[in-house]
């Protein structure tokens, strides 16, 4: 089952991905290529339905059966943990970095 959404929300959404495509991938066609695509199209492609804030009624029933919902926490489970490599490699992407610079700060702590 899609992730319901307002287009506000939705677009919220692509704009979070488009910096983080330029601020923590630092790739410049990705940027270009999440910007280019309409907010439909991006939606869809992340399993996002827009609706209308508007007619959303926080009182209806909800329809869902248990399996749905299985379904849907399943679904979560796989986002988180795709999530987490992603913050998994950029840790070790940083790590190795920091590790570097705390290295060369002992040495030049030792040498004075």
């Amino acid at each position: 089952m899609p992730k319901q959404l307002t287009a506000q929300q939705a677009q919220a959404k692509k704009d979070k991905a488009v910096r983080f495509a330029d601020r923590i991938l630092d790739d410049p066609a990705k940027v270009a290529d999440i910007e280019d695509e309409d907010l439909e199209s991006w939606a869809e492609r992340h399993r996002i339905q827009i609706i209308n804030s508007n007619r959303r009624n926080r009182n209806m029933a909800d329809t869902r059966t248990r399996q749905d919902l299985l379904d849907q926490i399943s679904d979560l489970q796989d986002e988180n943990d795709s999530l987490q490599d992603q913050l998994d490699a950029i840790s070790d992407i940083l790590g190795e970095d920091g590790d570097g610079d705390d290295d060369d700060s002992d040495d030049d702590d030792n040498a004075r």
